[in-house]
């Protein structure tokens, strides 16, 4: 077998703490592709809107059809997520601090920590760039970001909004939550049977 993943990597030690639904996410071989279903929010006022204009969030939608696929190169991996019609891109790379990655989307770039939470994993924002630019911790947006578990099936759930102390308080950006299936543990389409 060839080297661990990205996030298998990182993890470390901890990897053995994930529940093996959030470990199909980010299993081994060049590629992999997962299906389900989503529901978007957005928040209201001009600052959410271009947030989400300029980082490419998906509009706003109930039980919206999701694919994900992520193509795994040597140094990063490459994660598109299909959002009905829309596509919403970033690419994952390593850090050099243990139990941490990095997520470029865009000009910006996002350091993560992986934290295991109960068979699932948060991933606590610590740091940010613009281009190569250090972002003031204070500039970063409040970031919830969960993988989880629900019925065996893997979840997540990602809330952005404003910082704490942004003029009336914290206000949400985007929220989008919803499950996925490895595709090629998807049933087979059933064929109907011709009628005589």
């Amino acid at each position: 077998m060839g080297s661990p993943t990205l996030f298998r990597a990182a993890l470390g030690d901890r990897w053995q703490e994930i529940h093996p639904a959030v470990q199909a996410l980010h299993k081994d071989g060049p590629k992999a592709s997962f299906s389900g279903k989503a529901t978007i929010k957005r928040g209201r006022g001009v600052i959410a809107g271009l947030v989400c204009w300029v980082f490419g969030f998906p509009p706003v939608g109930d039980d919206i059809p999701v694919q994900v696929s992520k193509m795994r190169f040597q140094t990063r991996e490459q994660w598109s997520r299909r959002f009905g019609e829309h596509v919403f891109r970033s690419t994952c790379l390593s850090s050099k601090r243990p139990y941490h990655v990095r997520e470029r989307v865009g000009l910006m770039t996002f350091e993560q920590e992986l934290l295991p939470v109960q068979g699932g994993m948060q991933l606590a924002l610590r740091r940010g760039w613009f281009l190569v630019l250090p972002v003031p911790s204070p500039l970063l947006p409040s970031v919830d970001a969960h993988e989880g578990v629900d019925d065996g099936r893997f979840t997540f759930d990602i809330r952005l909004a404003t910082p704490s102390w942004f003029p009336g308080g914290t206000a949400l950006l985007v929220h989008y939550k919803g499950w996925l299936v490895p595709e090629d543990e998807l049933p087979a389409p059933s064929s109907t049977p011709a009628s005589n």
